[in-house]
């Protein structure tokens, strides 16, 4: 691990053929970031974030598929990786990722507004993560440090961002890892006996809501090994700052059975339900009764469920005289469009 003092003084130096480092971001175990400008003909095309690590040559290849893995993923609540660079810094070789830059950090953020934070916040905050931690589950991918450093904002939106030791699961199931990585006040039970599943980061979002809403820890120790000992053994300390449906939500998210915790679609689908429009019917293929009024819920993943309503009725149900009875049923004609 190279020292902060080592990446500051990169500060002035061309990355690759076209970036001009202008500020440093911050650094970590894996790498700094850094502001930069994109020069072209001596002109600033765009102003730009890199994340720049330090090649290693037993690790090239790995260091190369999260660079792949960064440029590939797409989404609004990801950060957005926008090509890859190599180039030299202080004589050593280097490889980047160039991001768009944000606004904020979430970490920078509690820096200047101390929790508990307003509950509109929490749940956009909270939806924005949740449908960026779906996304990467949905492709396979495990993010394992989940935390508000790693939680920027551009423009209105919260995304997740360094992917650094993130992982991508075979078949879609769980694996493991003989090295325990992540920041301890946010990981998972599993996490410290190596287990690798999508469960990891719902923990940590959980963890998380619960820490803005109530400016303290389910698990309140500041101690790293009594924090293992209280995650692996015993149950979260809900705050009485957490209402509906926070309080259910974090209760999901913070069950020590990764198989019996809830996901990320779960959380999300709790904080935005489907909302109900009524719509005039348009033309369509499918046979349908003339003008009858049509329910639309708009459901997760942009799904849209069209149902039409159908006025009360009754019919004679049963195979004898002996077992007909008349039902009053009120039902609907559903349609996945």
């Amino acid at each position: 691990m190279y020292p902060t003092s080592y990446w500051k003084k990169s500060v002035g130096q061309w990355f690759g053929s076209k970036y001009l480092l202008k500020a440093f971001l911050g650094c970590g175990a894996y790498g700094a970031v850094f502001q930069a400008d994109e020069m072209i003909a001596e002109r600033v095309i765009q102003t730009v974030a890199i994340k720049i690590v330090i090649v290693d040559l037993e690790r090239l290849d790995q260091q190369i598929e999260e660079l792949q893995l960064a440029v590939r993923l797409r989404h609004p609540h990801l950060i957005n990786g926008i090509t890859c660079e190599q180039g030299e810094l202080n004589r050593d070789l280097c490889i980047g990722l160039v991001m768009e830059l944000a606004d904020d950090s979430l970490e920078s953020y509690l820096k200047v507004n101390k929790p508990p934070l307003a509950v509109k916040f929490v749940s956009t905050l909270a939806q924005h993560l949740a449908e960026g931690l779906a996304y990467i589950h949905g492709q396979g991918i495990i993010h394992r440090d989940l935390k508000p450093a790693n939680i920027l904002r551009v423009g209105e939106n919260w995304k997740l961002a360094d992917f650094g030791i993130s992982r991508s699961l075979q078949n879609g199931t769980s694996t493991y890892t003989t090295k325990q990585i992540g920041s301890p006040a946010y990981m998972s039970p599993e996490s410290y006996y190596g287990k690798i599943s999508s469960a990891w980061d719902v923990w940590s979002l959980g963890v998380i809501i619960h820490d803005l809403l109530s400016n303290q820890h389910p698990f309140p120790t500041q101690i790293e090994p009594e924090l293992m000992r209280m995650v692996l053994n015993e149950e979260p300390t809900l705050s009485a700052n957490l209402g509906s449906p926070f309080r259910e939500i974090v209760t999901g998210c913070l069950v020590k059975e990764p198989k019996d915790r809830w996901t990320a679609q779960q959380v999300l689908t709790t904080l935005k339900p489907p909302v109900i429009q009524f719509a005039t019917p348009q033309s369509s293929p499918s046979p349908r009764p003339p003008n009858p009024p049509v329910l639309i819920l708009d459901l997760p993943n942009n799904i849209k469920l069209e149902m039409i309503k159908i006025p009360a009725g009754s019919f004679l149900m049963g195979s004898s005289k002996a077992e007909v009875k008349r039902e009053h049923l009120t039902f609907a004609i559903s349609r996945n469009t």
